[in-house]
């Protein structure tokens, strides 16, 4: 009786192991096919494990509509940001005199307006958090006064790398559309790409054009 029954239960487990087995794999081919109707095997990049520029614009996007839309997404990344930010963040050196230097480049209110109040510094990580980027970009007198600003995620085309180290950045591409005047909307004429070099990138000689 016992042997019975022990047979009927492995018998169960087997059914049901089987028909477990036939919706996974029926449900893996659902998804492969829905990844096919969306186009992301068209928008991958030079390799299998990167997404073309395109794709990532898609993907920011959507990143930004859920943040607006989702109040779930939302309330996580507002938490997550006043949890850093929601007291303020004090920055000094230990040398009075390099302390000077930087307590003037916080003070600044272009400075202010774009990375060193509370507000800007959330407003900063919330950009983080969505785009999962920052491009700062640095500007610097005759004086050495530095001002610092950040160039949207759209406008980023590329970054070119050392051919011999993929990890290590030399230029960022941005494509900024043109305007005719201050107040005007963007010109339709062609926007000519503009090379950043990296903060890190210092080589000896700095041609003037890179490849064109």
């Amino acid at each position: 009786m016992t042997e019975n029954v022990t047979q009927l239960a492995v018998q169960e487990v087997s059914e049901r192991l089987r028909v477990a087995e036939a919706n996974f794999t029926e449900r893996i081919a659902e998804l492969e096919l829905e990844l096919e109707e969306r186009g992301w095997d068209r928008l991958m990049g030079s390799t299998q494990t990167e997404f073309s520029r395109d794709a990532l614009r898609k993907i920011v996007a959507e990143s930004r509509l859920f943040y607006m839309k989702n109040p779930l997404i939302r309330r996580a990344v507002d938490l997550s940001t006043s949890y850093v930010f929601g007291q303020g963040v004090t920055v000094e050196t230990v040398s009075p005199t390099v302390d000077v230097v930087v307590q003037e480049f916080l003070a600044d209110e272009a400075n202010r307006a774009e990375f060193s109040t509370p507000l800007s510094m959330a407003a900063r990580d919330t950009d983080l958090r969505i785009e999962g980027n920052l491009f700062f970009v640095f500007f610097t007198n005759a004086g050495g006064f530095l001002r610092v600003r950040t160039i949207p995620f759209d406008e980023v085309q590329d970054v070119i790398c050392n051919p011999e180290d993929a990890r290590e950045p030399w230029y960022y591409v941005r494509l900024k559309s043109p305007r005719d005047t201050l107040f005007a909307t963007p010109s339709a004429l062609t926007a000519e790409p503009v090379l950043y070099p990296d903060w890190q990138y210092t080589p000896k000689s700095r041609p003037a054009s890179y490849n064109g």
